[in-house]
């Protein structure tokens, strides 16, 4: 059996998003390099690589990023250089506890539309599935809550909740949004692109981030957790 190249990149960011956990920091940096360009999202492939302007000499990826081992050589045969983030201990450089992942093609414009203490947008990923991935690799680094904007909801939804890390809802309606925090111990909510605009997504974010101010540092769903198992559906019963 034979694989293409595309096939054997996707299988490798599985790989790695996978080993997020045990991953070591490598190419660490403390200096900015002139020229640097930098990178979000906690797997780095060729596709991510392709925002990088002509004349950049140098990209900076998260500490915990992984690269993968094409992305690394297209890098090297351009002779770019890669630099990792070292992060401060000041609490006030902490990374947001909401992620927002998806492959609408407007995120880039909700990330204007959001405070970053609240929330970060990841570039958009190439599908639903690659967009799962980034989710993933959220949660295990210690993020409270991924939103993604899905082409196919339920479908995600579904895929999701075979990871036991995950613990997905779909949320129709961002006036829901409370009465759902408060029954379903979710950690990724997902809406459907079709039928949300940013500034609807923008305020679903704001309401999970002060339900987050609300109980303190603590989450809503710590010590509270009644349902870990697969599909939260939408209004369950406690």
């Amino acid at each position: 059996m034979t694989y293409s190249a595309a096939e054997i990149e996707s299988i490798v960011r599985r790989v790695l998003t996978q080993l997020t956990d045990s991953a070591a920091p490598n190419f660490v940096n403390s200096g900015v390099v002139k020229g640097t360009h930098p990178l979000s999202g906690k797997v780095i492939s060729i596709e991510s690589l392709r925002s990088i302007p002509a004349d950049a000499t140098a990209v900076q990826v998260g500490r915990r990023a992984l690269v993968t081992p094409a992305a690394l050589d297209w890098l090297k045969e351009r002779r770019i250089q890669l630099v990792r983030s070292i992060p401060s201990t000041s609490s006030s450089l902490l990374p947001p506890p909401i992620a927002v992942v998806g492959a609408a093609k407007w995120l880039p414009k909700l990330g204007a539309q959001v405070c970053s203490k609240q929330a970060s947008v990841a570039s958009p990923a190439k599908d639903d599935s690659a967009a799962l991935l980034e989710a993933k690799a959220e949660i295990r680094s210690g993020r409270k809550m991924v939103l993604m904007v899905a082409d196919f909801s339920y479908a995600s939804c579904w895929q999701a909740g075979r990871d036991e890390s995950l613990r997905p809802v779909v949320l129709q309606d961002w006036k829901q949004l409370q009465t759902l925090l408060s029954e379903v111990p979710a950690n990724l909510l997902i809406v459907q692109q079709k039928d949300w605009a940013p500034y609807s997504v923008a305020n679903a974010i704001r309401k999970v981030f002060e339900s987050f101010n609300l109980h303190g540092s603590r989450s809503l769903f710590d010590s509270k957790e009644k349902n870990k198992s697969g599909v939260a559906p939408l209004g369950a019963k406690r």
